[in-house]
């Protein structure tokens, strides 16, 4: 789930890229700031999946619906 977060914020940079710069720097710089942007998703995602596993709420308040 990880790798495929981070090779969609990739590739949506890339395309990105291709579509609004023309400069070589600018769009390896949006395909990087894609890609960060998937790995930082990735993370979360992980992150909160590792607590839900080990019990770990942190500094969640649990929400009931009425």
């Amino acid at each position: 789930m990880a790798i495929r977060r981070v090779a969609y914020g990739t590739l949506g940079g890339g395309a990105a890229a291709m579509i609004l710069f023309r400069g070589g720097r600018a769009r390896a710089a949006c395909a990087a700031f894609g890609s960060g942007f998937g790995a930082g998703s990735a993370y979360s995602e992980c992150q909160r999946e590792i607590h839900d596993v080990l019990g770990l709420n942190g500094d969640r308040k649990e929400q009931h619906q009425d």
